[in-house]
């Protein structure tokens, strides 16, 4: 009887550790998306790529402009799918590596077990219209 008290506690002990160790993994990221005047915006498409191996995951803003994500840890570049653009403000810190490029964040770390706050500002992308082309005149 007492060594199955042991053993049980042993098991418990066991998964424990394994269930800390694989939580431990990812890191998470979430934030606000919202438009240059400060809005939450729903909908954006937001999409997180590994710098290393490119694998790139999207996660859409809910209906209050919120979104969340577990990324395996590494180094990654954040941007947006049209009909937005991102507008990282180069004057921000990011983060000690990350560096704001025109419509990307670049070098974003992400570590696993830490999470990260990353509002992204968006701007809708106006449509420009093609001219129409010029009616042909008959020759001669």
């Amino acid at each position: 009887m007492v060594a199955t008290k042991e053993f049980a506690a042993s098991v418990c002990c066991l998964f424990a550790a394994v269930v800390c160790v694989v939580g431990q993994g990812n890191g998470s990221l979430k934030g606000v998306a919202r438009d240059t005047a400060g809005a939450n915006v729903a909908g954006v498409e937001i999409v997180f790529t590994n710098q290393v191996t490119s694998d790139a995951k999207i996660i859409r803003s809910d209906a209050n402009g919120m979104y969340s994500i577990q990324l395996q840890p590494g180094a990654y570049r954040v941007t947006v799918q049209p009909p937005y653009t991102a507008k990282f403000d180069k004057e921000k810190n990011y983060g000690e590596f990350a560096l704001a490029r025109d419509q990307a964040l670049e070098n974003l770390i992400v570590e696993a077990g830490k999470d990260l706050a990353l509002d992204v500002v968006v701007e809708k992308q106006k449509l420009e219209t093609a001219p129409a082309p010029a009616a042909e005149k008959p020759t001669g």
